[in-house]
């Protein structure tokens, strides 16, 4: 006779020694319930032990078994488990491993389960079921063009649409995490304007208002962006959440279906769902469906990404058991605290850092180390405190190698960062020591300063307001431009953008924020505009000839801007030397650049957007999505390769090492000081008013009034802070316990760059107190610095190009010399080939070679026309008068400007111009054809005020033209020189009959009427609108005259070849000025 299975049977079945803990958790009754999975305590054993029991006793049918968690990573690996599990139990009750009429349980990520949840009843919500997923940067590309071509009125905008962007995104992300209708968003800024605009307000009342009217017009984008994805058929993965969370929320039908096909839910990694993912499953499998959760308060750590830690904290009340007479009773609670991954002192560390959160998580309680079933390991904590950044990367990188000495392989060893901008300063460290280093996720490889480099080039190509990129490349180690020389740079540019010039006592930081601040954004300064066109400006000799190379080598990368997105990044990276140099240089800390490098052109080749193209501006926003989205765990997991890896500690998540390095410990850097943005002051955060989950306390009621005062908003961001703190203690706690057996933390006064002071983080601070308990070691504790001179702000020399050795100098040299002189002989690399193979290579070798150095002489030929400092570029086939007097005037900077053509700036004074042109006309008794912005004479930008209108009415009407009555006004005309079209407008033709009657002898006036203060127009410009009437009409061009009227000044200006008119070029000498 068979018995019934009893609890302790998993131990056998599964050959895992479960705790106490463990069984209780896994065999619990099929009612709601939540396991309080502490760090290292076995969850994912204890989720596949529970699906074993469960279906091993008849329970539940495999098939209806629905487990969800975060990552396909952590999906893969709970699946396989529970089916290791299952089959492991099958054996030991004496029956077949597999069972495939029983089928197998339903182990998916949540948004892989909303998806199909979309698929099957979508449709019964609005939603299209076949729409496609559309990524990060396709997203960016539709949320600008949404933005662009926005009829709504704004009240709030004050900046560009590219970046408003970012903010519209992130609004519509929060308002699907947490499951609210945008129409309530604006509803509640709607009644806190009105309640606030009755008062007038001061500072922070300015500003929640400024917040509140920008968030209405973020709310409107949001819907019509929701409309065009709408009208795409794409999808996002927050609106994958909103629709089947609306799926599940409005037709109790679906949750009905769901309740039946899946008997026992499983909900992974709970701590990190969102209001959305929990109302979805509170409204499918609610009301007493077997439902278990796993998860760990301790470890949320993505707030930042709409997750709710306030979902695991009242589990027990969202999803009650329901007693056969309805009654509702709190979810049990199952702790696990058995930590089977670290031991005991890196377990007290971890305690002591997690004790604010033991206050406020109730159901949570403090990590102990399993009993070892063998000697345990030795437990090694050392902390440290440098005086500088340099110091303390030295001292890390021979903590790595004083472990590998004791026995550890380099892949035991992972540093972990919470910032990853001072990942390059590791990785040198580390690899001049001879250490294989990984650097794991996008957000490291863009933080190196090789990737850097080339970024910031493709910025300013990309957008030539991006002043930061250009400032970065002007005052790196390259060029090495000053800070008076950039700062009289600023100057140039901010006069270029009709700002002035900026006050000459400003500090060269404040010329540089003068230079890039305020004004509208169709106007913003420009640093490569200034490049362009440096003029006078008074920045030193060297700094000139630097500057000009600077431009011409922009100028010629922009000459390839249609080329494919992968060969315009490794163009960038030739041009620049990056990759030359780093290659000659022949050392592992290069050989390691060159990886990166490689690495960031990969990153560029498998790039495409929303409609499939790889476009430079697309890139860009797809690696400013990966710097900010790179946390999260599922992507680009570390290789089975023997290097230390250095990756962020949001990526370390449900990963474990023998051996954790935490640097960079400070009070700025971990915890990070930068904080989350709120909703008083940030339009992109949703009030806490309007989300589906209370407010913390410390963050309620404010504003108290409808004129809240800035020591009330600084009440509220101290509150802000104190949560933000507990943010990082969380990701603090992640980071120690992801140690088994050493950890080795540091920190350091004075940062490599930079003069701020730093000093020793909160949490070092915890890890050396627990050291002087006897848990550990102080390894250095340098005493805090007694000036305020960072020590290394003089030492900062950057050599470039880089040295190189001397031996592999000295080779390359004698390679080169020999290869310079053979190639003074007039012979093709292809001719001099057999010189230079040895006699080994056998004929098709040969061939081979031959080949590749008939391509690298094409190449180097194309190389050599694109660093060539003149460049042939062909004339346009249609020139336009004023086109003409620029190309004989300036043939550089026509040339320039057919490069890179740029629109010119608005002028009101310009408007005032044409505003005469068009009086004239009526005057004359013609209305104008055209638009007072389309006239000619739109360039007169002198007329400054409506009274100097007035008064250059009153002197046009003492001239003689006022009394003459013109034969034609403002005639379009057209005419073939030198093989171009050159098209124009003339202001006036007046006719002036010959007195003998003979119509033989009748001549003709053109007419261009000037506004300016200065009589110094180019006549070549009434040259051509001569030649133009005199073979329109027919006539001898000498019977036609032309004038300048100078209106301002009374002045007429003749040519022609009536007595006293000045000379005017007949059509060959225009046409050899045009030719040149």
């Amino acid at each position: 006779m068979t018995r019934d299975p009893i609890p302790t049977d998993l131990r056998v079945w599964l050959e895992i020694p479960f705790s106490d803990q463990q069984l209780d958790a896994a065999v619990a009754p099929m009612v709601p319930g939540l396991i309080v999975a502490g760090a290292g305590t076995g969850k994912t054993a204890v989720m596949a032990a529970r699906v074993t029991w469960l279906v091993s006793t008849g329970r539940v049918a495999a098939d209806q078994v629905l487990g969800l968690t975060f990552t396909t990573k952590a999906a893969a690996e709970l699946s396989t488990r529970v089916r290791k599990s299952l089959a492991k139990a099958r054996i030991s009750l004496g029956l077949p491993a597999r069972d495939d009429e029983a089928g197998e349980p339903t182990i998916s990520t949540y948004h892989s389960f909303a998806s199909r949840l979309v698929a099957e009843h979508g449709a019964l919500a609005g939603a299209e079921p076949t729409a496609r997923i559309v990524s990060d940067a396709s997203l960016h590309q539709l949320a600008y063009r949404v933005i662009c071509r926005s009829t709504h009125a704004f009240e709030g905008v004050t900046t560009r649409p590219v970046d408003m962007v970012g903010k519209v995104l992130a609004l519509d992300s929060a308002l699907a995490e947490h499951d609210v209708d945008p129409e309530s968003v604006q509803a509640h800024d709607r009644a806190l304007l009105e309640r606030m605009s009755a008062f007038d307000q001061q500072g922070a009342g300015k500003d929640v208002m400024a917040a509140a009217r920008l968030r209405r017009d973020l709310v409107a984008l949001v819907l019509e962006l929701r409309a065009e994805k709408q009208r795409l058929m794409v999808i996002d993965f927050s609106d994958q959440l909103r629709w089947a969370s609306a799926v599940a929320q409005r037709f109790p039908q679906v949750a009905e279906q769901m309740r039946e096909r899946f008997g026992v839910v499983l909900l992974d990694e709970y701590q990190d769902t969102s209001v959305t993912q929990r109302l979805l499953m509170q409204s499918l499998f609610g009301a007493g469906h077997p439902l278990t959760a796993v998860g760990d308060p301790f470890q949320a750590i993505y707030g930042w990404r709409g997750a709710s830690v306030g979902n695991i904290d009242n589990f027990p009340q969202h999803f009650p058991s329901v007693d056969v007479d309805g009654t509702l009773t709190a979810a049990t609670v199952y702790p696990l605290t058995t930590n089977r991954r670290s031991t005991q002192p890196i377990l007290d560390v971890a305690n002591a850092i997690a004790a604010p959160l033991l206050a406020r998580h109730l159901e949570s309680s403090p990590l102990v180390a399993a009993a070892p079933s063998a000697p345990a390991p030795t437990a090694d904590i050392v902390c440290a405190l440098l005086t500088t950044e340099v110091e303390e990367v030295e001292w890390v990188a021979d903590q790595v190698c004083h472990q590998h000495e004791r026995g550890h392989a380099f892949s035991d060893i992972t540093v972990l960062l919470r910032a990853m901008t001072r990942v390059a300063l590791l990785r040198d460290a580390l690899v001049r020591r001879g250490i294989p280093v990984e650097i794991v996720g996008v957000e490291g490889l863009l933080s190196l300063p090789e990737v850097v480099e080339v970024i910031s080039v493709l910025q300013v190509l990309h957008d030539p307001t991006a002043n930061p990129s250009m400032v970065r490349i002007l005052a790196g180690p390259r060029w090495r431009i000053g800070p008076r020389d950039l700062a009289l740079l600023g100057r140039r540019a901010a006069e270029l953008a009709g700002r002035g010039r900026a006050p000459e006592h400003l500090a060269v930081d404040d010329t540089l924020d003068h230079a890039v601040a305020g004004g509208d954004p169709v106007d913003l300064v420009s640093l490569v505009d200034a490049l362009d066109e440096l003029g006078p400006t008074p920045v030193s000799a060297e700094a000139r000839s630097r500057l000009v190379r600077v431009a011409d080598e922009l100028r010629g990368l922009r000459r390839h801007v249609g080329e494919p997105l992968g060969d315009r990044v490794q163009r960038v990276i030739d041009t620049i030397g990056l990759q030359a140099e780093l290659m000659a240089a022949g050392d592992p800390v290069s050989e390691q650049r060159q990886a990166a490098l490689a690495s960031f052109l990969a990153l560029a080749g498998e790039f495409r957007d929303l409609d499939s193209r790889a476009t430079l501006g697309g890139f860009l926003r797809h690696i400013a999505d990966a710097r900010r989205f790179d946390k999260d765990p599922d992507a680009d997991l570390p290789n089975a390769t023997d290097s230390v890896r250095i990756m962020s500690v949001h990526k370390s998540k449900g990963l474990e090492f023998p051996v954790v390095v935490l640097p960079s410990l400070d009070d700025r850097t971990f915890p990070s000081n930068r904080g989350q943005s709120h909703w008083p002051k940030s339009a992109h955060v949703l009030p806490f008013d309007v989300r589906r989950e209370p407010a913390p306390e410390s963050l309620s009621g404010f504003p108290s009034s409808p004129t809240p005062r800035g020591i009330e908003y600084e009440q509220f961001r101290e509150a802000a802070r104190e949560l933000d703190l507990l943010e990082e203690t969380r990701l603090a706690y992640v980071a120690v316990t992801r140690a088994e057996t050493t950890l080795i933390a540091s920190a350091s006064y004075w940062p490599a760059s930079g003069r701020g002071l730093k000093q020793p983080g909160l949490f070092l601070q915890q890890i050396k107190e627990c050291c002087e308990t006897g848990l550990g070691e102080v390894a250095v504790w340098a005493e805090p610095p007694t000036d305020d001179v960072n020590p290394l702000a003089e030492r900062v020399s950057v050599q470039w190009p880089p040295p190189i050795r001397a031996d592999i100098l000295q080779v390359r040299r004698a390679g080169a010399a020999e290869v310079s002189s053979r190639r003074g002989s007039g012979r093709s690399l292809p001719e001099l080939l057999p010189e230079f193979l040895p006699d080994e290579v056998d004929d098709d070798q040969r061939a081979i070679i031959a080949d590749w150095d008939r391509d690298l002489e094409v190449l180097l030929a194309a190389a050599e026309r694109d660093l060539a400092l003149d460049r042939e570029v062909p004339l346009p086939t249609v020139l336009s008068a004023t086109a003409v007097q620029t190309l004989v005037s300036d043939p550089d900077g026509f040339a320039r400007r057919l490069v890179r053509p740029m629109p010119q700036q608005p002028s009101p004074a310009a408007r005032r111009g044409t505003r005469f042109h068009a009086w004239v006309e009526a005057q004359f008794g013609q209305q104008p054809l055209l638009g007072p912005d389309e006239l000619p004479g739109a360039a007169d930008a002198d007329i400054d005020s409506d009274t100097e209108f007035e008064q250059m009415q009153e002197q046009f009407l003492s001239m003689p033209y006022a009394s003459m009555r013109p034969l034609a006004l403002e005639v379009p005309c057209a005419i073939l020189l030198a093989g171009r079209l050159v098209p124009g407008r003339i202001d006036a033709v007046f006719s002036h009959p010959d007195p003998s009657g003979d119509p033989s002898l009748d001549r003709w006036e053109v007419v261009d009427w000037k506004t300016g203060r200065q009589p110094a127009a180019d006549p070549l410009q009434l040259a051509v609108y001569r030649l133009a009437w005199a073979e329109l009409v027919g006539v001898p061009i000498e019977r036609v005259d032309a004038s300048f009227v100078y209106v301002r000044l009374g002045e007429v200006r003749r040519y022609g070849n009536a007595p006293g008119a000045l000379p005017l070029p007949d059509r060959h000498e225009i046409e050899r000025l045009i030719t040149g």
